[in-house]
């Protein structure tokens, strides 16, 4: 793989390396991590689930009354039927069958009694005393849920792998689960390189910015299935790096930075990893911003250090760190699902890398597709473009040209590039 630089070779070697190519590298370096733990229903939404749930018992568990109304026996030339039993949900249903001419009342959930025809619908029934008849015809099964009519017992349910959200809590529920098997957190180690960096509770010197990439990976990162490891500001000292790098690679399960990750004499990234005993492999990767970047293998723990302007990293975390993250949890890594834009704007650019920049959604068309307006001049250190788009626009490496009306593909904040 010409693009991929490790150990003392030439740093500048090779030519831009397709993303799919990176992405592919980077995974088959991904061990998952395996380890897993019991939780409690009540606190197991967002967490990973470690093993496969397969149905204890059918769903529904018995036939029962989709609707309120009465449950007829079996069909015969009676205009009227005598009401025999009344059914609510909760209750068992009477023991003697239904016979021609028969019906129960009976309510929505309630157990379906033997004999049953079909169920009719108390709007179209008329009733007198102890007698019913009906407006319609009720078809044979009509409005009866049939047991297991939703999954049979042994159906697989859930697949191992997966972020549990209210839908799965739901189904475990009622399929009486009360202690789910779910992977430990995992555990991620990050840092910000820089010696002009500093945290936003510190006053600025003369040479100095806020660190903000190192925040926006927090919050990227933050909910049940991750714990960060917050290792601060690191100087642009290969020394300093490679003895955190040590110390991370005993705690983490991956290992997250920005900055320092390209050829300069200042970024010390590459050579702190082979000097805390990694494998680093540097990338030239066919992408805009995120070209750079510095990835491997450090004792049981994956490295991933990614630019350090924030949009770049921003790209590159989705890009690379997102499927990575899914691969330590056992789940497939997805890939992104663009949607479709509509420029608003023309522009000429330089091809050969696939291009993300923000953009803003200025109306709709007439089938319902949003028209994105391009936001800043492509700059990767600018954040006022970011907060102020609602989502990234994506041109492929060949397109040198973009028109007003062009299609586009597009990720909004939230459904694929997660913000």
């Amino acid at each position: 793989m010409k693009d991929v630089v490790s150990g003392c070779c030439d740093r500048h070697s090779g030519d831009l390396l397709p993303y799919d190519d990176v992405r592919a590298r980077l995974l088959s370096l991904v061990r998952p991590t395996g380890a897993s733990l019991s939780v409690p229903l009540a606190d197991a939404l967002g967490v990973t689930l470690g093993a496969d749930i397969h149905a204890a018992m059918s769903m529904p568990p018995r036939d029962n009354s989709a609707v309120d109304g009465y449950a007829l026996g079996p069909a015969g030339p009676s205009e009227r039927y005598d009401i025999q039993a009344r059914i609510a949900a909760g209750e068992s249903a009477k023991d003697q069958p239904l016979c021609t001419g028969q019906a129960a009342r009976i309510f929505t959930g309630a157990p379906i009694p033997k004999g049953t025809f079909g169920v009719a619908m108390q709007e179209d029934a008329m009733r007198v005393g102890d007698q019913v008849k009906f407006h319609t015809t009720t078809a044979k099964g009509q409005n009866i849920r049939r047991a297991g009519e939703d999954f049979a017992a042994g159906d697989l349910l859930i697949r191992a792998g997966s972020v549990l959200d209210p839908r799965h809590i739901a189904i475990l529920a009622a399929t009486g689960q009360s202690k789910i098997p779910a992977l430990t957190p995992l555990r991620l180690a990050i840092f910000s390189s820089g010696k002009e960096l500093c945290d936003p509770d510190t006053p600025l010197g003369a040479a100095a910015i806020h660190d903000s990439n190192r925040w926006m990976l927090r919050a990227l990162l933050s909910g049940p299935t991750i714990q960060v490891l917050d290792y601060g500001i690191l100087p642009d000292n290969c020394d300093a790096i490679a003895a955190a790098l040590k110390k991370a690679a005993q705690e983490a399960d991956l290992i997250l930075s920005t900055g320092g990750v390209s050829v300069g004499e200042e970024d010390h990234v590459f050579a702190a990893l082979g000097q805390a005993g990694g494998a680093p492999e540097q990338i030239r990767m066919a992408v805009k911003p995120g070209k750079p970047v510095v990835f491997g293998q450090l004792g049981q723990a994956l490295f991933v250090g990614l630019p350090g302007n924030p949009v770049a990293a921003l790209v590159s975390f989705t890009l690379l760190v997102r499927p990575c993250l899914d691969a330590l949890s056992g789940r497939v890594p997805t890939s992104l699902r663009p949607a479709t834009g509509i420029a608003a704007f023309d522009w000429m650019r330089k091809p050969g890398r696939v291009e993300y920049f923000p953009a803003k959604i200025t109306g709709l068309t007439a089938d319902g597709q949003p028209v994105l307006q391009r936001l800043g001049q492509g700059g990767s250190a600018l954040l006022q473009p970011l907060i102020s788009a609602d989502g990234l626009a994506r041109l492929d490496r060949d397109v040198d040209k973009v028109t007003a009306g062009d299609r586009l593909d597009w990720f909004g904040f939230g459904a694929g590039f997660a913000l």
